[in-house]
């Protein structure tokens, strides 16, 4: 990964996504919606972690970085702006020109990804993706679907029959698990992304690993098990919507 980039100005915050993204400008010229501090530790890594993931995958998942916010910037920035908090954060490039995907759009949605979506989800047991609440951008002009926000991926409470119910692709599942075929494919590229995993812990920053600025609280937040449910992906239990 290149090194974090240098936020020069928080714009505003987004007003969609309960994590409360900023909409920053990098040094490099580029805008980002950055999850900061106000977006919670649990979040960033979730957010750092799902990306590498879906990439590896080949979803169409916004380019993303590390996001510096400095103090010097904090001083200069407007105070109902500096609850982004001081360090790094978790950076989404901004895609231009898209607007919140609606249930319209649905069927312009490629449906090969529409199942590898689905596929994702399930695997990274992300129950956030309804039709009241896509978490997908929809870019007309080149009439394609954008995936974004994982912060409330791998859920200790994640319920595989509402998943399969609500998921706004969640139509797919039965001709998806019910087929061998198809569960051996989506098998094969589920294990040909894992190696991400460990290039996203491998690039956490450290003070990731503390639950507070001063770095006096340990994260809390087990990696063993996250690698343990995505490896569940190479058993016949994981297309289990028990």
């Amino acid at each position: 990964m290149p090194p974090a980039v240098q936020i020069i100005e928080i714009t505003k915050q987004a007003q969609q996504g309960r994590s409360e993204p900023y909409l920053c400008r990098g040094d490099n010229g580029l805008n980002y919606y950055v999850k900061g501090r106000q977006s919670g530790l649990l979040t960033r890594v979730n957010e750092w972690v799902c990306a590498h993931l879906g990439r590896a995958l080949g979803l169409p998942i916004p380019e993303f970085r590390l996001a510096e916010i400095s103090t010097e910037l904090l001083s200069v920035t407007s105070p109902n702006l500096r609850s982004i908090g001081l360090g790094l954060g978790f950076a989404s490039q901004e895609v231009p020109l898209t607007c919140w995907f609606e249930e319209a759009n649905r069927p312009k949605v490629d449906e090969e990804l529409q199942r590898k979506l689905l596929v994702f989800d399930w695997w990274i047991r992300n129950d956030d993706r309804n039709a009241s609440n896509p978490n997908l951008l929809w870019d007309s002009a080149n009439q394609k679907v954008i995936v974004i926000d994982h912060n409330l991926a791998f859920d200790s409470e994640f319920d595989t029959r509402g998943f399969r119910d609500n998921h706004i692709f969640g139509h797919h599942w039965e001709s998806i698990s019910s087929d061998l075929v198809t569960r051996s494919f989506f098998q094969q590229q589920l294990e040909a992304a894992l190696p991400a995993f460990d290039q996203a812990l491998a690039s956490i920053p450290e003070e990731w690993q503390w639950m507070d600025l001063e770095q006096t609280i340990p994260s809390i937040i087990d990696f063993n098990q996250l690698s343990d449910q995505l490896s569940r992906c190479k058993t016949e239990e994981f297309w289990r919507a028990e």
